[in-house]
């Protein structure tokens, strides 16, 4: 949580944190500081027991002002504009920032975190350092306070959720009222064969209106494409009944929070083996999230689920590291990954993870089995670790055939 930066520096023995970046999107680091969106990007500084401080272009005061710091200056209040003249622009801030160090009476050992080209940190950092300042690069710091939510931050992980939610529930609405011809396959209002392509347009659609954005392509894959954990489906591929379909979608608020969930469905009836495989997914995934709590080792959150799934026979990462084999089947990814402002951060419920789950991080749980040439199937909550059990936030039904 934002409040643990004082603890975190002093765990590293330094006296101030110091985010750069040119934007605030694609900054998840400077977006989690600012709590608001900064189009032209900041410097954000702040010392050990004192409050922050934010300099950004005048035309983003207001922006930011909606944001969490409290202290904003625009950078003509250091002398940008003379400085930009003398040094060029990034010498600009770069000074900018000596400025507003020396007025704060910042002094000791400054920590520069989050999410920036190497070749930009370290001109930072051999820049402060040549005024004096000893300088330490630590990216993940910010990542390591952000891991944590808050209730607020958690009930705004909560808002994506229920408006994700809106759109596979219209989307599953979509397939239902379609036609089927006599081959089982899905026809759209106007009698042609509905595709991968129509389908991700009209969920494209319906992220837009609940004011989300897709960073990436929604996966929906049927049939043997969901067999490929990160096949998007291809867009050519006509919508069957009898056929698994892997739904995961990801959208974000607009320079905000997260949500992430997948479902498999089956228009129809699913087949004996998907049917199998589907319940000894979903028994994992319900064992998982009963394993999940404060202090628990990730690892050991993984390896239940993989232990479950190889009592069922399907192969496991336990399988496939005893014998040094290449993963081709059955469960072949990691359990789970941290949302927040990104999609995938910590913690990470995986065999090799070293993290113990802290109270009030959010995970997802999305056990899968893949079967090359056939299907795949895969659920995915969000849940939140709580003190003795997890909280799932996800409220869709987990029902296979539709």
């Amino acid at each position: 949580m934002i409040q643990d930066i004082d603890k975190e520096l002093k765990e590293s023995k330094s006296d101030a944190l110091i985010v750069i970046g040119d934007s605030t999107y694609g900054n998840p680091s400077l977006a989690y500081v600012v709590g608001a969106t900064a189009t032209r990007g900041g410097i954000y500084i702040k010392g050990v027991g004192s409050k922050p401080l934010l300099i950004v272009s005048e035309i983003d005061v207001g922006s930011a002002s909606k944001g969490i710091v409290k202290d904003i200056k625009p950078y003509t209040t250091f002398g940008y504009l003379e400085l930009a003249n003398e040094l060029g622009e990034s010498k600009a801030r770069m000074e900018v920032c000596v400025r507003a160090l020396r007025e704060l009476k910042v002094k000791g050992r400054l920590c520069i975190a989050g999410r920036v080209e190497a070749g930009t940190a370290l001109n930072w950092a051999e820049w402060l350092k040549n005024k004096g300042f000893t300088v330490a690069l630590d990216e993940d710091l910010v990542d390591r306070v952000r891991t944590t939510k808050d209730r607020v931050e958690i009930e705004k992980v909560k808002n994506v959720g229920r408006k994700t939610e809106k759109v596979v529930d219209a989307t599953v609405k979509m397939l239902l009222q379609c036609n089927t011809d006599n081959e089982g396959k899905l026809r759209s209002e106007n009698g042609k064969p509905l595709t991968v392509r129509d389908v991700k347009a009209f969920i494209r659609m319906k992220i837009a209106q609940e004011n989300l954005i897709a960073s990436e392509d929604t996966i929906f894959a049927p049939g043997p494409e969901g067999a490929d954990p990160h096949n998007v489906g291809v867009e050519e591929t006509i919508i069957q009944t009898n056929t698994p379909i892997v739904y995961d979608i990801f959208p974000q608020e607009v320079g905000g929070y997260c949500f992430d969930t997948t479902r498999t469905i089956v228009i129809g009836k699913a087949p004996k083996e998907v049917k199998k495989a589907y319940d000894d997914v979903l028994d994992s995934q319900l064992l998982a999230i009963d394993t999940i709590k404060a202090g628990v080792a990730a690892k050991d959150v993984m390896r239940k689920a993989c232990e479950f799934l190889e009592s069922r026979g399907h192969k496991s990462p336990i399988y496939y590291t005893a014998k040094n084999l290449p993963m081709t089947d059955g469960l072949i990814h990691g359990l789970g990954h941290g949302v927040g402002l990104t999609i995938g951060e910590p913690p990470y419920l995986r065999l090799a993870s070293r993290e113990i789950l802290a109270e009030g991080s959010l995970t997802t749980v999305e056990p899968g089995v893949y079967y090359p040439g056939k299907f795949g199937v895969r659920v995915e909550d969000l849940v939140v670790v709580g003190k003795s059990k997890a909280e799932d936030l996800s409220t869709l039904p987990k029902e296979l055939e539709m």
